[in-house]
């Protein structure tokens, strides 16, 4: 059973991650079709898969500086279905496409609306900073509640804010959310993830880091796969400001 190591390259930040395939290269059976029952080692996989998916945009297209905001209701302005609420996502996108376009910036962005235990709710969206919008114009183009406008943290690794934004994912199924919990806009970078076959020595052990990078030690993660073997990431940082 080979152990194998994805490594993909995204901004400053150069994510890890090592597992054993037991399907490796073996051909795949025509899918099931979906169903709304889930164990819970497959919810918790799809759940590090999102997580992953999501950091890697986050590193590989935003930087120290963008924006995180945080769009908030008023209790008498709480949507009532999932639906609801991606109406005046969308409603509120649309207001800031137009005062991105205005300004001759292009829109890049990531969003993913959390839902709380007690139903309540909040939007989450990063987009990219320029000098030339407005954030006051921003804020007043919500107006179902309060918007927070968060500066992105100088650490380029946006791995916490992912795990922290994507949290609440169980209650969000339990609305009827399927699929992936968050979206983004067409433009934001994918970058190649490579993978190799590693020797077991080597899996049991974090690789060193390349020259020029650090090791994030409060991105060191692991646990089991949904086929019960072990697996470990990490986050290495490009040393220095270089872009």
């Amino acid at each position: 059973m080979p152990y194998i190591r994805c490594e993909t390259i995204a901004g400053r930040t150069i994510i890890q991650e090592q597992y054993q395939a037991p399907r490796w290269n073996v051909k795949v059976p025509d899918r099931l079709p979906p169903s709304d029952v889930m164990s819970e080692a497959q919810e918790m996989a799809n759940a590090r898969r999102e997580c992953r998916e999501l950091t890697i945009k986050l590193n590989a297209n935003f930087s120290p500086g963008d924006f995180h905001l945080v769009l908030d209701y008023t209790r008498d302005n709480r949507p009532e279905t999932i639906e609801d609420a991606k109406e005046d996502r969308s409603a509120f996108m649309r207001r800031l496409r137009y005062v991105y376009k205005k300004a001759g910036v292009i829109l890049k962005y990531a969003i993913v609306t959390e839902y709380g235990k007690k139903g309540g709710l909040h939007h989450h969206i990063i987009v990219n900073r320029d000098r030339n919008i407005d954030s006051d114009e921003i804020r007043r183009i919500w107006k179902k509640g309060r918007i927070h406008l968060n500066p992105m943290e100088d650490n380029p690794n946006y791995q916490r804010l992912a795990e922290y934004i994507l949290k609440t994912r169980k209650y969000w199924r339990k609305l009827g959310g399927h699929g992936r919990q968050w979206t983004c806009s067409r433009n934001l970078v994918r970058p190649e993830t490579k993978k190799t076959i590693m020797k077991r020595d080597a899996y049991f052990e974090l690789p060193k880091p390349k020259k020029g990078y650090v090791l994030d030690t409060q991105s060191v993660r692991e646990g089991v796969t949904e086929d019960g073997y072990p697996w470990k990431s990490c986050v290495y940082i490009r040393a220095g400001n270089d872009p």
